[in-house]
């Protein structure tokens, strides 16, 4: 199915992606300062998740990143 305006909704998963990365690096640079918290263990794995899933709806829609 695709909708109408797809560029802009294109655009929004790069943009959401790209936050999404930011923060796995903050978590992941925490974990390595920290490795004993683990709420920010469950950040990460939730942030991984989010970019699998944002990843996921770039793939259904045909975007290549381009």
């Amino acid at each position: 199915m695709q909708l109408a305006g797809n560029s802009s909704m294109d655009v929004s998963l790069r943009q959401n992606l790209d936050i999404v990365d930011k923060f796995i690096v903050d978590c992941e640079q925490r974990v390595k300062e920290q490795p004993q918290d683990e709420l920010t263990r469950e950040y990460l794995s939730g942030a991984y998740q989010q970019k699998a899933e944002l990843i996921s709806a770039m793939m259904d829609r045909g975007g290549s990143g381009n």
